[in-house]
């Protein structure tokens, strides 16, 4: 076969879900099929390079156009053309790893990954210029416009198909992986890590984009509850991640707490310094207020470290019994769980030990293979 990747996401270096996604799956999807033909298309005026590798797999090319972006989005909105199995010479797949408009001829399937539907129920959470983005860019549309839509979870499945009124057997729940590198023991070099991100001897962590729909602030609301205890004087908070939309709210109550000395924002973490900084928290915590998969607990809890995760969305699908479920809405009770998983080491152990056994469930190579099996699955009819 022929497949068409869309890596337009990919574009600007983007940090988040949907980059993690397609930088982690692709590889294993090209070593999965190593019999197909993988086409990678790119439009933009800036150079472009791409990472990881990726045209060291014999069995992959790049394509790549040269229209303004803005131009090429709008006529593919709008205008349903290019086809962009035409542009690459003709196709009998193309998959999206994300929903940007991409139109295709009648001899080709379209397959599209929906990471969640945030912007659906949470518009309140995105800034001005995102919220038109997603009006422009029609989500709906693109999901009407596929034949298969592949979504992380359950409850993304489920969104689509309220939402967007999508019958059921055209979305698949294909669960997302774990990188190899967060299931290995040995550490890199700490004392270099810690240095390069200041980091404390003793913290908890809360790693995503800052962003609302994170939940930073119930996070800094509880952390200021728990720092009410001399027994956690040495504690610290570690807010790791870039910078997303609407970010200014967290920043402004880290300056407020009576212990900001002891909030440490990181800005964004290299991926190589991910486990690290995992493996030496004390407690990991992401009260999320909606998740399509949530990367980052199962990643902390593939290393054994305890991890609390919001009760709502998706979390409590992916985390299964392996992490502590709290209410993102009710910051003392999510100060009261930290404290008693921080001081009950019997409690301590069991989150350790079961969040390693729930994110074994979780690996690029079995999501690859099952994202394969759709791609080649000739029958199959637009959504609707």
């Amino acid at each position: 076969m022929r497949i068409v990747v869309d890596i337009r996401s990919l574009a600007g270096g983007l940090h988040g879900g949907v980059s993690e996604y397609t930088l982690n799956l692709l590889p294993e999807l090209f070593r999965a099929g190593s019999s197909h033909e993988f086409i990678l298309f790119y439009n933009g005026r800036k150079a472009f390079s791409l990472p990881r590798g990726f045209l060291n797999f014999k069995n992959v090319h790049l394509v790549c156009t040269r229209y303004s972006n803005k131009l090429f989005t709008f006529s593919c909105r709008y205008l349903n053309r290019p086809q962009l199995d035409c542009l690459a010479g003709g196709a009998d797949v193309l998959f999206c790893p994300h929903f940007l408009p991409a139109p295709v001829s009648t001899a080709c399937k379209k397959v599209v990954t929906f990471h969640d539907l945030s912007f659906e129920y949470f518009p309140e959470f995105f800034d001005r210029r995102r919220r038109m983005w997603h009006r422009y860019i029609s989500p709906r549309a693109q999901a009407r416009s596929s034949d298969i839509i592949i979504v992380p979870s359950r409850v993304t499945q489920n969104d689509l198909a309220e939402t967007y009124g999508i019958a059921q057997e055209q979305i698949k729940v294909i669960p997302w992986g774990i990188p190899d590198e967060f299931f290995e023991m040995g550490e890199k070099n700490w004392p270099q890590i810690q240095q390069k991100y200041q980091l404390p001897e003793r913290y908890i962590l809360s790693l995503s984009t800052i962003e609302p729909r994170k939940n930073h602030l119930a996070l800094i609301y509880a952390f200021n509850h728990l720092k009410n205890n001399s027994i956690f004087l040495e504690t610290k908070l570690v807010l790791a991640g870039p910078k997303g939309w609407a970010y200014k709210d967290v920043f402004e109550e880290v300056k407020k707490s009576p212990y900001r000395d002891d909030i440490i924002l990181t800005g964004a973490i290299a991926r190589e310094d991910r486990p690290d900084i995992y493996r030496h928290a004390g407690l990991f915590v992401f009260p999320s207020f909606y998740e399509g998969f949530g990367f980052p607990p199962l990643e902390a809890m593939a290393l054994g470290v305890p991890t609390l995760v919001s009760i709502f969305s998706s979390l409590p699908e992916t985390a299964g019994g392996g992490a502590f479920l709290v209410d993102p809405y009710r910051p003392a009770e999510l100060a009261r769980v930290m404290a008693e998983v921080l001081t009950d080491n019997e409690l301590h152990e069991k989150l350790s030990r079961e969040g390693k056994e729930q994110a074994a469930k979780f690996r690029w190579p079995k999501t690859a293979r099952a994202i394969l099996q759709v791609l080649e699955n000739k029958h199959s009819t637009k959504a609707q």
